[in-house]
């Protein structure tokens, strides 16, 4: 082979290289997510270990990944020194056994938002808090309420206050109010 030849090889050699460094596995080591972009510090190949890479998230949708969390990383421009995450995930907590078309929003202990088939949407965890600044209104048909009901405040139903119902007992005098 001659020095040309030689030349073009090695060139090839290293654009070789560059490709297949392009795209890599990672696995999660510390995340900052104090910044506009939450940064990760990641480790890949053997054992090299790249900080300030930054995720990518899609709009609308944040998270922190816990440590130990698998990521794609890309080398924009090739170049190592500029990793970007694309796509983290953790193995150990995704649901699994979803039917096809659900979608499901998880977190680590396990609590669950799923979009199934049907029009169902099924809220899963240990305490579900609805905050609503200004109101909250639920329509539907019908509503089903299984086990203990506590109101802090006072319940009106068709107008009428519950705390300030009264009604006339058998002898046409006022009862008191609930108690």
């Amino acid at each position: 082979m001659g020095l040309k030849e030689g030349n073009v090889a090695r060139s090839i050699g290293a654009i070789g290289r560059r490709l297949r460094l392009m795209v890599d596995r990672a696995v999660v080591r510390i995340v900052t997510d104090s910044l506009g972009r939450q940064n990760l510090q990641v480790q890949s190949l053997a054992d090299e270990t790249n900080d300030d890479v930054e995720r990518f998230q899609n709009y609308g949708m944040s998270s922190v990944p816990p440590v130990g969390s698998e990521a794609i990383v890309v080398a924009v421009g090739g170049r190592r020194s500029g990793l970007v995450a694309i796509a983290v995930e953790d193995k150990k907590s995704r649901p699994k056994g979803l039917d096809p078309g659900d979608v499901c929003l998880y977190h680590s202990e396990g609590h669950t938002i799923t979009l199934k088939k049907d029009g169902v949407i099924e809220i899963r965890g240990k305490t579900v808090n609805l905050v609503a600044e200004e109101s909250c209104d639920i329509v539907s048909k019908l509503i089903n309420v299984t086990g203990k009901v506590i109101f802090s405040e006072d319940i009106t139903v068709g107008e009428k206050s519950f705390l300030d119902h009264i009604h006339r007992d058998g002898d046409g005098a006022n009862t008191t109010k609930p108690l």
